[in-house]
């Protein structure tokens, strides 16, 4: 199947996978540093775990709000400049976390920042879609989600070395000024690309009646499937500096350190599930072989929690990877079978909500349940959690098979 929607080739498949990987690659270093550097927040501003983590929780809740509202936008208007309005503004409000020197102040304004890092995903998946075929959008989706997994291990390397330095203040500093010179970069590269207010979607007469179908037989199963990667995903990412400082007395800087090795990990996952996925044909399946990984997983830590650091560490790759491997399935390849209505941007915003929905109920979560349940009763639930997600793809399948092309 083609994607391409009946745009001419603006701009070539290559650059623009370039380019989608520097926003994506930027997009990810100004989101992720607070998560990276919680627990020396925590630590420096003598604050709580669960206050610390208002401001993860908060930005995912309002991130996966934009996503809805990101989609709406990149279908009706041109997704590059909403792009640029998004990286621009992410920056901007990294520089404001380098100055400000109030944790409420700061809780409210990294919120925002989830509101407009929401502004990044959706138009980058409607661009792609109309200008790629489908083995080149397959290729490139595999290579800029990787630019998100490149990302977090700077961002691991980025926040030990600025408390080193004085500050873990300096990592949002310096995200912020690198992702305002990519916002420059993506609106000189991408001035090639015009856009028109009306889509396929107003074009085609049944669109509608066609969407609402569509949505009815296959998406409810995977929204949960989604949900669940997103609790995974997100929420054992941002608490592993502090699992692993909890659970082996590493100093907060080393334990960021230790991290650093399970993006790379993820970016294994990311290139195994597209091998997988053209194996299998079928996208669901692929994300359900994740979720049986990451609850192997879950349960083999539960296991040997707080004896063999290396194996833990190996473990929580794998938890992690996996969901990465799942989120490549559900919120980059489902979508693009939305192109012929002239939803793409706004499908794709719809399930990220979702995967932020979970993102946000497991960072305030894990936080609660790890300070008075401890962390080997967390790593059971994390195992419930895999198994519920694994449940919902085997529902969703039989659905999913019927709208395949």
């Amino acid at each position: 199947m083609e994607v391409m929607s009946g745009h001419n080739r603006q701009i070539s498949p290559l650059k623009l996978i370039v380019l989608c990987s520097v926003v994506y690659f930027a997009g990810y270093l100004t989101r992720v540093d607070y998560a990276a550097a919680i627990s020396e927040i925590e630590r420096d501003m003598a604050i709580s775990r669960q206050l610390a983590s208002v401001a993860v929780t908060g930005s995912f809740f309002t991130y996966g709000i934009g996503q809805i509202v990101s989609g709406i936008l990149g279908d009706r208007f041109d997704p590059r400049r909403v792009i640029t309005v998004g990286l621009v503004m992410t920056s901007l409000i990294n520089i404001m976390m380098f100055l400000l020197r109030n944790i409420y102040a700061m809780s409210v304004i990294w919120c925002f920042n989830g509101l407009f890092q929401a502004l990044l995903w959706p138009p980058m998946v409607r661009i792609c879609a109309e200008h790629m075929t489908n083995s080149e959008y397959s290729k490139g989706s595999t290579v800029i989600s990787s630019a998100a997994s490149a990302a977090t291990i700077v961002v691991y390397l980025i926040v030990p070395a600025a408390i080193s330095l004085g500050s873990w203040r300096y990592a949002f500093l310096a995200g912020g000024l690198f992702t305002l010179s990519v916002a420059a970069v993506w609106h000189i590269g991408t001035r090639t690309i015009d856009y028109q207010r009306k889509t396929a979607w107003d074009k085609n007469k049944t669109g509608r009646f066609a969407l609402k179908k569509v949505l009815a037989l296959g998406i409810i199963p995977a929204i949960i499937a989604i949900i669940m990667q997103g609790i995974l995903r997100d929420g054992v990412s941002t608490w592993i500096p502090t699992y692993i400082n909890d659970v082996f007395r590493l100093s907060t800087s080393k334990s960021i350190l230790t991290t650093t090795v399970l993006p790379l990990f993820s970016i294994a996952s990311l290139y195994l599930s597209d091998y997988l996925s053209g194996k299998l044909k079928n996208e669901i399946t692929t994300a359900s072989v994740f979720f049986i990984a990451a609850m192997v997983s879950s349960l083999a830590m539960a296991l040997i929690s707080s004896k063999i650091m290396i194996i833990d560490v190996l473990l929580l790759m794998l938890i992690t990877g996996s969901m990465h491997g799942a989120n490549l399935m559900l919120t980059a390849r489902y979508p693009i079978r939305f192109v012929k209505y002239g939803k793409t941007a706004g499908i794709s915003g719809l399930l990220n909500a979702f995967t932020y929905t979970g993102s946000a109920l497991s960072s305030y979560g894990i936080a609660a349940l790890s300070a008075t349940a401890g962390w080997q009763i967390t790593l059971l639930i994390w195992a419930v959690i895999s198994a519920a997600g694994f449940l919902a793809c085997l529902i969703c399948n039989k659905r999913y098979l019927r709208i395949s092309d």
